[in-house]
């Protein structure tokens, strides 16, 4: 599947607003576009993969601290196998690779305030921050799933790379056990 869409927000851009000394946005426009791909090798065996792009642009009302965003460019992706029957005939397991939605491109500029003179005019200091971290998260998942006469039980490992985008080499491990019978 592919789908292209638009999304104007009003005060906020990517879900997240500010207001006073921060400044005013008046509204801002996300562009995106958003594919997904399912191949199944047989009646057992698929590849899936899933990836998105947007632009988000934004218009002030009022600066203040923030002066202004460039353009913002977002994406993500994921690269996933799908396997039935692995152990059992009523069994599903997944493996996927994940980097989540990450900003790829954009800068904030900032004008601090550094003092004020005799007659109260504010002096400030612009300074141009880049949005982009410098590195990728990925996360490595692996699920497994039994779902036999209305008892589903999963069971998931998902390791965590470089969490949260951040210079660290830092690796985080999860594990998920559930339960879910339906009526």
């Amino acid at each position: 599947s592919f789908s292209v869409g638009y999304l104007n927000e009003d005060n906020a851009i990517l879900g997240s607003s500010f207001s006073g000394a921060f400044g005013n946005l008046n509204n801002s426009e996300t562009l995106f576009t958003d594919s997904s791909l399912a191949y199944k090798m047989n009646t057992n065996n698929e590849i899936l993969f899933k990836m998105a792009f947007a632009n988000s642009q934004t218009n002030f009302k009022d600066p203040g601290l923030i002066n202004e965003f460039s353009n913002i460019d977002s994406s993500y992706y994921s690269l996933g196998y799908g396997k039935k029957s692995l152990f059992l005939n009523n069994d599903k397991s997944t493996f996927s690779l994940t980097r989540p939605l990450k900003v790829d491109n954009g800068n904030i500029d900032i004008a601090v305030p550094i003092y004020a003179t005799y007659d109260n005019q504010i002096i400030r200091e612009n300074s141009n921050i880049n949005l982009a971290p410098n590195n990728d998260q990925l996360n490595l998942e692996f699920v497994y799933n039994i779902n036999k006469h209305k008892n589903n039980f999963n069971i998931g490992f998902l390791s965590i790379i470089n969490n949260n985008h951040s210079n660290q080499s830092s690796i985080e491990k999860l594990f998920k056990l559930s339960y879910d019978y339906s009526f």
